[in-house]
């Protein structure tokens, strides 16, 4: 993942000031929502069985 190249145009456009969250978004969010597109893709096999 290019993580430096979304930082850098997220601070070009401003977003700067998140930067005190980074450690909450990067260590609990994206987590959690891996885990829910898992269950999603989980879900949607068993529906589909394909």
């Amino acid at each position: 993942m290019c993580f430096p190249a979304i930082a850098s145009l997220g601070a070009a456009l401003g977003l700067g000031f998140l930067g005190q969250w980074e450690g909450l978004l990067i260590n609990t969010l994206l987590p959690a929502f891996a885990w829910l597109a898992l269950i999603a893709n989980a879900l949607g096999w068993l529906a589909h069985r394909q």
